[in-house]
């Protein structure tokens, strides 16, 4: 099976390219583009990955299996991204108190009664008791010898 193998030449423009596409996202970062700010980081982002993809993973003369590969792996990211984006985006739908504040009082008048954290509703009868130890067994004769 005979590789490819990019020249020093071919590598060293890559990388001048991928250098001036990171000055590129410098200078875009500190202009005031409004909503387009974000569309055009993600466009240099996405042609420096698609040069890093085709270069210096080699994917520009690899078998169409290894496209396959990478395509399916960018594919599930793409997924991840889009899953995560609907989280992140639908956050302030879910109740008033993630957008106006999270006060006990106001999750108690929306929710209605909300246990007391300072009951003793969830604590063990060695808890309340005032026994230490930390035993299962607090009768050492009752318990099996293994």
């Amino acid at each position: 099976m005979s590789q490819h193998v990019f020249t020093i030449r071919t590598n060293l423009i890559i990388f001048a390219i991928l250098m001036a596409l990171l000055a590129l996202t410098v200078a875009v970062s500190t202009l005031d583009l409004g909503a387009l700010e974000i569309p055009i980081a993600l466009t240099i982002a996405f042609v420096k990955a698609i040069l890093i993809m085709l270069y210096f993973m080699h994917l520009r003369f690899s078998s169409r299996l290894t496209w396959l590969f990478a395509g399916s792996g960018t594919f599930w990211l793409l997924i991840l991204i889009a899953f995560s984006m609907s989280d992140f985006l639908s956050r302030g739908w879910l109740s008033p108190i993630v957008t106006t504040g999270t006060t006990r009082d106001y999750a108690q008048d929306y929710f209605g009664s909300l246990p007391d954290p300072d009951s003793n509703l969830s604590l063990s009868t060695h808890e309340t008791t005032g026994e230490s130890g930390g035993d299962s067994y607090p009768d050492r004769g009752a318990r099996p010898d293994h």
